[in-house]
């Protein structure tokens, strides 16, 4: 539990300063564009992987050995009634603190985002953020690396 302890405080810092820097690093504006198509298709491509690989290893692995069908056809414990709600507002955070204290990653990749895309449009006012945030990310890299020590 502390070493899990100690690999989550050090991820957190580590995952908003790396997105923040390597967004408000780059030379142009519109090589963010460029990134963007590049990601969703690298996500698209391995979640098709991984739902064949997935399907293939179901097939393969005799499952009712360690599933028990009954259970899968039983009525669920919730109903949805088919609806699918889809909550915007949690990944837009009103406090950023709140959200690493609670370490919902994906409202604080969205903040680093948001907050590498400004640093990178103001790119003259935002020296100051972005030097404290390498400072900041090559002390917790320090931290994480006698963590794994």
């Amino acid at each position: 539990t502390i070493y899990i302890n100690l690999l989550k405080l050090c991820a957190i810092p580590v995952i908003l300063t790396s997105i923040v820097l390597s967004i408000s690093s780059l030379p142009k504006f519109r090589q963010l564009k460029e990134i963007a198509y590049s990601s969703i298709i690298y996500i698209l491509f391995s979640e098709i992987i991984a739902v064949i690989i997935g399907l293939f290893v179901f097939n393969i692995v005799n499952t009712q050995k360690w599933i028990d069908v009954n259970l899968i056809h039983q009525k669920p414990a919730y109903e949805n009634n088919g609806e699918v709600n889809i909550n915007l507002g949690s990944i837009f955070t009103d406090n950023i603190i709140s959200s690493i204290v609670k370490f919902d990653v994906l409202s604080i990749v969205v903040f680093a985002i948001l907050l590498g895309i400004t640093c990178l449009i103001n790119r003259e006012r935002a020296k100051p953020i972005t030097d404290l945030f390498v400072s900041i990310r090559e002390i917790f890299l320090s931290l994480l690396k006698g963590v794994l020590y």
